[in-house]
This record gives C-alpha cells, sequence and structure tokens, in this order.
C-alpha cells in the first residue's frame, strides 16, 4: 500500500521536530521494549505538567505503535531516533479564550465587537502566528449559547471580534456568524490550548495578563494568578 505509506510518511514528518540520520550507533530497541520518554519543561504541578501526566500513557502508546509502524514499512529509519514536539496538534484543542464584550461599534457596513481581550492574551487566534491565510478559530457566544451550539438566526449578521489594543493587528475572528453578541457577553475561542500565555505579548500597553484555570475531572483550580503589569516593573 504505497500511498499509504506516503500518507502516513508525510503525517509523520510534520509532527517532528528533528530527525537524527542514523548514524554508527548500534540499532535502538523497538517499542515497547524501549519506552518513550516525554519531557515536559515546565515546573511540576503546573497545568502542562498535569496534561501530560494524563495523557502520556495513551500517547506512548499511540505514538509507539506508530513508529513501529513507519519503521517496517520504512527500513532505512530502523536506528532513526525521533523527537516530537508536542505543540498545537496534541494540546490545542484542549483549552479555551474567554473574553467579555465591551462595547459594539457599526461601521461601513460592519458590525465591530469590541473585547476587552485580545492578541495580548491568545495572540495566535489572529492568524498572525505562522498562518499564512487567516482562518478563525471556533468561536461561540457563551452567554447567548444555551444548548451547546450557537443560535444563529437570519438576522445575524457576520460580526468582526477585535481586542482593545491599538493596531488593526488585534483581530481576533473575522465575518463569523455567532449569536449577536451584546455589552457584557462572554465569547469564547476554542482550541487555544497551544502558545496563547507562552507566546502572546501580554504587557503590552500594560494591560493585566489573563488568570488560567485548569479543569480537571469536576474540579476547577487557578492554574495562574491574574498579573497587573506593575508586578514586572
Amino acid at each position: 500500500m504505497k500511498h499509504t505509506t506516503s500518507i502516513r510518511s508525510r503525517m509523520l514528518a510534520t509532527l517532528l521536530l528533528a530527525l537524527a540520520a542514523a548514524g554508527g550507533a548500534s540499532a535502538q530497541d523497538a517499542y515497547p521494549s524501549r519506552a518513550i520518554k516525554m519531557v515536559v519543561a515546565q515546573p511540576p504541578g503546573n497545568s502542562a505538567d498535569l496534561v501530560a501526566r494524563m495523557i502520556s500513557e495513551r500517547l506512548g502508546r499511540a505514538i509507539g505503535q506508530a513508529i513501529v509502524q513507519f519503521r517496517a514499512d520504512n527500513p532505512r529509519f530502523q536506528k532513526t531516533r525521533f523527537v516530537f514536539e508536542l505543540g498545537r496538534f496534541l494540546i490545542g484543542r484542549y483549552g479555551a479564550y474567554v473574553s467579555r464584550v465591551t462595547e459594539i461599534k457599526q461601521t461601513r457596513g460592519k458590525r465591530f465587537v469590541i473585547l476587552d481581550g485580545g492578541m495580548h492574551h491568545c495572540f495566535p487566534a489572529t492568524g498572525n502566528f505562522g498562518q499564512l491565510v487567516k482562518k478563525n478559530y471556533p468561536v461561540r457566544n457563551l452567554t447567548r449559547d444555551t444548548d451547546g451550539a450557537d443560535v444563529i438566526e437570519p438576522a445575524n449578521e457576520p460580526q468582526e471580534l477585535c481586542g482593545p489594543l491599538c493596531t488593526p493587528m488585534d483581530s481576533m475572528a473575522r465575518g463569523v456568524r455567532i449569536a449577536r453578541a451584546e455589552p457584557g457577553d462572554l465569547v469564547g475561542f476554542f482550541a487555544s490550548g497551544a502558545y496563547s500565555f507562552a507566546a502572546s505579548p501580554l504587557l503590552f500597553l500594560s494591560h493585566d495578563t489573563p488568570i488560567e484555570l485548569l479543569k480537571l475531572g469536576g474540579d476547577v483550580t487557578v492554574a495562574r494568578e491574574r498579573m497587573p503589569a506593575t508586578r514586572f516593573w
């Protein structure tokens, strides 16, 4: 099945952060006789560490079996050491960024929804983080969503969701048809579990950093407190 092998090879290639070519070292033991090590570059007990502990066993089995199959289909990689970078592929969908609507602006036939948070909290949602073409994150009006899906009414024109910063880059979603947003509504940007806090310009115009909450089972705890810009002065 050359076509299947080709697809699998391309999928693995997108996940590889580094692919060390085989050298003079002896062949590594095949999974599962050799454990897969997950390195989390975060302090023990924080949100990244807890998520890693929850998924490490299942993730190890899934990746291990994929590598076994990949090596069987491609014998030249028998001595290759694989290093994976988790990134958005695995943890992106496990986070959501929530912001509150502060005001509405109608201009040039468009309805702009101004939020109290934006690219300084969730920069990747703006499309300026490695995207060539802007693609909206999954967005929902959490205040007016009562059944798990936004109610799209004929009168709901497309809305532009923008943050409070003084730059046109602070465009969080364009032309989205969610339940008509009004001041005070909470808007959620889903699939925001990767690169939000770590890769956003947090202190832009001296705004506070966002609070981070961790939901584990039925419990919700504060993983990171909100911090004012003055704390960094």
